[in-house]
């Protein structure tokens, strides 16, 4: 082999690397953990009750990411109705509402499943400082995935 097809061999071997380096960032770069986690909803999709008492809170999840909070007073003889938005995360355990629905003065609120059909939402006045305002234990209605 002569110094030129050397040269031309190196050239191309180099133009190869580049493209396998560029088509490898495009294929790590469509990986994304956000992706698998964005709308996985399903573990809290359903209607969530505390046990009945006079003033009862029951969270109404949606698949779309909408939601209803229905305040029960008197035994259900005065229903309270406000819809809200939100996005959860699963591995984070974390639900952030839309500003506008108002729990506590934080929208980011904390999920712990104690059960299969059982959790704790806390919500905060302040997050970061883990001001908790209330905790609501629930309990997933039976049949309202």
């Amino acid at each position: 082999m002569n110094k030129t097809n050397m040269k031309k061999i190196k050239s191309q071997s180099n133009i190869i690397c580049f493209f396998i380096c560029i088509m490898l960032c495009g294929l790590f770069a469509g990986c994304n953990d956000e992706d698998d986690i964005k709308g996985n909803n399903s573990l809290i999709v359903g209607r969530w009750a505390e046990r009945s008492k006079y003033e009862q809170f029951v969270f109404n999840f949606f698949k779309d990411n909408s939601g209803r909070l229905d305040v029960v007073v008197d035994y259900g003889r005065q229903v309270e109705s406000e819809s809200f938005t939100y996005n959860f995360n699963p591995q984070t355990m974390e639900i952030v509402f839309n500003n506008e629905f108002n729990l506590g003065e934080d929208p980011v609120a904390k999920i712990e499943m104690t059960g299969s059909n059982a959790m704790v939402l806390t919500t905060y006045d302040d997050y970061e400082s883990n001001e908790v305002c209330e905790s609501f234990r629930l309990y997933k209605e039976v049949g309202s995935d």
